[in-house]
């Protein structure tokens, strides 16, 4: 294989499992945890979209790059 497509397949999976921590995350929070009370948060929603819009646009970046190859 190739030294660049392996190098953007490596990115790939990193970058899959990083979004996907990320993911998880934003959809299911720790319930452990106990925020403070003067700290200000965000509703859970705004929370979930910050998650995915940098998910589709992972996706939009590698498949470009893909074509690209």
């Amino acid at each position: 294989m190739e030294l660049h497509r392996a190098l953007f397949w490596a990115c790939l999976v990193i970058t899959v499992i990083a979004e996907l921590l990320i993911l998880r995350s934003a959809f299911f929070p720790p319930t452990d945890v106990v925020p403070a009370d003067n700290m200000p948060r965000s509703p859970r929603v705004v929370e979930m979209i910050w998650g995915v819009l940098p998910a589709i646009a992972l996706a939009a970046v590698f498949w470009m790059a893909w074509r690209a190859l």
